[in-house]
């Protein structure tokens, strides 16, 4: 009885290693971890300026409400203004 147990065991010790491969996590050199990217609509009320592409996190009214909450630490702007 113990043998058959164990040969069950080996069975599904060695279907998980080598199905593991199979449903490991995808990676996307494209993305990166922790960040967001939006944009603003062109008509937008919202007015931002930004410094080399950096901007002030306490200028931006409904980001300064979420900084703490969701830990932002900056605002980079992507693309030029048109």
């Amino acid at each position: 009885m113990k043998k058959n147990y164990l040969g069950i065991f080996i069975v599904n010790l060695i279907i998980y290693f080598f199905s593991s491969p199979a449903i490991s996590q995808t990676v996307y050199e494209s993305y990166q971890d922790g960040v967001v990217v939006f944009q603003l609509k062109k008509n937008s009320f919202f007015s931002v300026k930004s410094k080399n592409k950096s901007i002030n996190v306490d200028d931006v009214d409904f980001v300064r409400n979420l900084k703490d909450i969701y830990k932002i630490k900056s605002l980079t702007q992507l693309h030029p203004n048109p």
